[in-house]
Formats: C-alpha cells, sequence, structure tokens
C-alpha cells in the first residue's frame, strides 16, 4: 500500500516531540512490514516556495513553508492509495484539491481538536483514528462518527534495556501548559535533589524564553535542548515528573519513563490517569504546592514506597510494549476500511 501523512506542523529533525515520534515511529513500522510511505510536512525553518524532500529517516519526507505547498509536491511525485490527515483544523477543507477521492483517514492525537469543523463530504468518507479513549471521545461527540483507537506507542520499545541508576527528577517541555511552574517550584524547594528540564516545542515562544533564563540561575537544575531520544538522559532519572494543565491525550513520556521502571508524579487531567496507571501518583496541578511536595517527598524518600511504585511502572509500561502489535493492526485495519470506502 501507498501512505501519504500530512503533518500541518514541523517534523523530525526540526522538532522532536511525542505525536512527531509516534508518527516517525508509526512511518518506520510501515515501511518493514512492505508499505511504500511519504510524509508532507510544515517547516518554520524554510524560506520561498520551493519544497524539499528528504529521506534520512528512512522514508521520504516533503517540507514547505505550508502544508498545501509540501502536500502538492509530495503528491506530484508520490500516488498514494490512501491519505493520512494528523491532525485537523481550518486548512483542512482547501485539502480537497489535493487530495482528490483518495481514501482518506484522519489520525488526531490531541483531545482539544476542532474536529466538528469538518467539512460534512469529508467527514463522511473519511476513517476516524485515535489515539486514546479521551481523543476518542472528543471526537465522537463532535463528529457522531465511529473511532478506532490506535495509541501512539510506535518506537517506545527502544527503552526496554535501560536500567536506570540516577537520582535526578525528570520534567520535559518548558510551558506553562505543561506544568513548568509546578516543577519549578519543586526543584527550588529541594535545592539538594537535581532536576534535568528538556525543552520541547512551544506556543509562545517569549514565555518559553523567559522560563529558560529563569531555569538557568536554579543551581540544582540541568538544561537541555530539545532531544532526538530519552537514551542519554533516561539511565539518570529516578522520578518523571508531568505536571499538565492540558487535557493531555496520553503523555508518551510517561510511558517511555514506565518502561524503564521510572515512576510518574503526574496531572490528573486528559489520558494521564489511564497513561500513568498504577505506576506512579496523579494530582490536579492547580493543588497547593504543599501536596506536590508531599508526594514528592514520600516517592523520593520512602525507598520501599519508591520500590512499590518502580515495580508497577515498569510492568504498566512493559504492557503498552505488549500492545504495540495490536496497535498497529488496528492502524493497518483502518487503512483498509478507508479504502474500501474508497471502492464503495
Amino acid at each position: 500500500m501507498r501512505i501519504l501523512f500530512a503533518r500541518p506542523g514541523p517534523f523530525p529533525p526540526e522538532l522532536y516531540a511525542g505525536t512527531e515520534l509516534t508518527l516517525h515511529g508509526l512511518c518506520r513500522k510501515l515501511v518493514a512490514n512492505g508499505h511504500e510511505v511519504t510524509l508532507a510536512a510544515q517547516s518554520k525553518l524554510m524560506k520561498g516556495e520551493a519544497a524539499i524532500v528528504g529521506d534520512k529517516l528512512g522514508y521520504p519526507v516533503t517540507r514547505a513553508t505550508s502544508i498545501l505547498k509540501a502536500m502538492h509536491a509530495a503528491m506530484a511525485n508520490f500516488r498514494p492509495d490512501v491519505v493520512v490527515i494528523t491532525e485537523t483544523g481550518a486548512w483542512l477543507d482547501a485539502t480537497r484539491p489535493i487530495v482528490g477521492k483518495i481514501p482518506l483517514v484522519i489520525y488526531e492525537h490531541e483531545v482539544a481538536v476542532a474536529v466538528g469543523g469538518i467539512p460534512a463530504d469529508i467527514k463522511s468518507r473519511a476513517v476516524f483514528v485515535a489515539n486514546s479513549a479521551a481523543t476518542a471521545e472528543n471526537i465522537r461527540k463532535l463528529c457522531d462518527v465511529e473511532v478506532t483507537i490506535v495509541r501512539p506507542l510506535f518506537g517506545v520499545d527502544r527503552y526496554a534495556h535501560i536500567k536506570p541508576s540516577g537520582n535526578s527528577v525528570l520534567f520535559v517541555s518548558l510551558q506553562r501548559r505543561k506544568g513548568s511552574d509546578v516543577a519549578i517550584r519543586l526543584a527550588e524547594n529541594r535545592p539538594r535533589v537535581p532536576f534535568i528540564f528538556v525543552e520541547s516545542w512551544t506556543e509562545t515562544p517569549e514565555r518559553t524564553d523567559f522560563l529558560r533564563n529563569y531555569v538557568r540561575k536554579i543551581p540544582n537544575v540541568t538544561l537541555l535542548p530539545n532531544q532526538p531520544t530519552l537514551d542519554s538522559v533516561l539511565p539518570k532519572i529516578k522520578l518523571h515528573l508531568m505536571p499538565s494543565r492540558s487535557q493531555e491525550a496520553w503523555g508518551r513520556t510517561a510511558t517511555e519513563a514506565q518502561i524503564c521502571g521510572i515512576p510518574v508524579l503526574g496531572s490528573s487531567r486528559g489520558n494521564l490517569p489511564t497513561t500513568i496507571g498504577p505506576g506512579g501518583v496523579t494530582l490536579d496541578p492547580e493543588e497547593p504546592i504543599e501536596r506536590w511536595l508531599e508526594a514528592f517527598d514520600r516517592i523520593m524518600g520512602d525507598s520501599a514506597y519508591y520500590e512499590e511504585l518502580s515495580r508497577k511502572a515498569r510492568a504498566h509500561g512493559r504492557a503498552k510494549i505488549d500492545e504495540l502489535n495490536h496497535a498497529y493492526q488496528a492502524f493497518e485495519a483502518a487503512l483498509g476500511q478507508a479504502q474500501a470506502r474508497g471502492r464503495a
């Protein structure tokens, strides 16, 4: 099968984040199973009208200043059997002249999405896929369609060999919506505990720049740029901190950490309580900092409690690796369903 993915945003190596890494892992698995794959992405680093094609990721990626330009260029070189749209929005209506009547899959990775604005003709023929039950429920509510759940697990098995021995605390994505204020206050209140903050994408570069400069002044915090993988970071980690204010659709780094036996102290919003499960503790990010410090101190200071959480985290994370084949088969089935609708 020939599959074109359309990603209306930056893609590796321009950005490494949960959705991007999930799609990269999925594309590589599809290629390994005999499919032909290409991806069209919008780039913030490019200028002018030209689209550039590269294949360093193991499959061709066409980048342009807009997703529509990238899709035009990709379609000129690749006749897909199925087009996979990975994020809906106002731009979707403009894809109709590009996509035509090619079978369509819409794979959503965000709970708070504008799926209600999908044109009726696209909605009637597209196959909808969501990365979690929380995302699927929102799509059903807004669009009144059937939704297949394909969990964002592609590539997480790379961490199965890691055995952490460090005592640092990990926090990813320097944004308030991701709970950066909670992470900063924990670091400031526990100056003897080493923290590692890793940057990711941002909606407000000015705010992130302010936080970056602030964090650099905290003696026990090491700030790292956006990372292609967490291979070199997770061996140093004892606890993963994820106090997000967002309605997280999954929380990929929580699963990656738990596969290594690292517990997660995270938010109770979105899908995070399910993603974290028994391998950690969840609190509302608006809880007083004293509640977060209490949970933090117990995890970091009570060795018996920590070992129990670590054991449960590893079991919970490794179970997700076992689900990888099921997730892949569910996605392949969605591709086949889209083709069947196209023939009908």
